[in-house]
């Protein structure tokens, strides 16, 4: 055994992890957090629209480019990926992440979509990954971005560059306040491309014709990642996927 994992194994006797969910000592380090028995309660999103993931039940398997009734109207996104469902459990992740600026929830989330990734996508990566922005004050209040704390570990995995400084949020009141007739309204100017990007061209000529992925925590109507993913194509990607986290079984737009 060599010293490194002998110091680690000691640590783990005297201070063991907990889970994230129950709280039950890891008997061993585990990269995701979670117990076996949490991670087996985990609300999987298996079958999804390939467009927006909205969970579709009652099907056995999701054969390829299966699609909601609302994407084969007006598909999200080119590839949709979200590996759990919105559920209370699934919430109490999320939103330790989104609130308490929480390193370990996102590291548990992150490797989630990154499983789901590398199960889904046969057709190859996209080469840029754009976290969905928060507003300036909303950042202070939270302390940082939790889609921005979701890309780094699949940034990393995955050898992916991050653009984090691109595209600016208007500042509103939070999603979670808003009705669903609300969050349907999103205003169309609440993301906009910064003007220094603008000035010197530097966004538009790095996805020009390029393959990029908006990552946010969770949707709900899917109208945040629809205007981003809007503004991106606008901008000149050739196609823009989406991933995150969770989905609510509510329908989008």
């Amino acid at each position: 055994m060599s010293r490194t994992r002998f110091f680690q194994n000691a640590l783990n006797l005297l201070l063991p992890d907990r889970c994230l969910l129950c709280l039950l000592a890891l008997p061993d380090a585990r990269s995701d957090y979670l117990c076996e028995h949490c991670r087996m309660a985990l609300p999987l999103n298996v079958h999804s629209c390939w467009r927006c993931a909205l969970p579709l039940p009652g099907l056995e398997q999701t054969p390829k480019d299966v699609v909601c009734g609302g994407c084969r109207v007006a598909p999200l996104a080119d590839r949709a990926i979200a590996p759990l469902t919105y559920t209370p459990l699934s919430a109490r992740l999320i939103q330790r992440c989104k609130f308490g600026h929480g390193q370990r929830e996102a590291i548990c989330l992150s490797q989630l979509i990154a499983t789901a990734i590398v199960l889904g996508y046969p057709e190859g990566l996209p080469e840029l990954i754009i976290p969905v922005p928060t507003s300036f004050l909303n950042h202070l209040r939270r302390g940082g971005n939790p889609c921005h704390l979701l890309a780094k570990p699949l940034a990393a995995r995955f050898k992916l560059p991050v653009v984090a400084s691109s595209v600016r949020r208007k500042h509103s009141a939070p999603q979670r306040k808003k009705t669903r007739r609300q969050r349907l309204n999103l205003p169309g100017n609440t993301f906009t491309l910064r003007k220094t990007w603008l000035i010197g061209g530097t966004l538009a000529h790095e996805i020009q014709g390029r393959h990029v992925v908006v990552i946010d925590d969770v949707m709900t109507t899917g109208t945040t990642a629809r205007h981003m993913i809007r503004l991106l194509r606008g901008a000149g990607a050739s196609r823009v996927d989406l991933w995150a986290a969770a989905r609510a079984e509510t329908p989008g737009p």
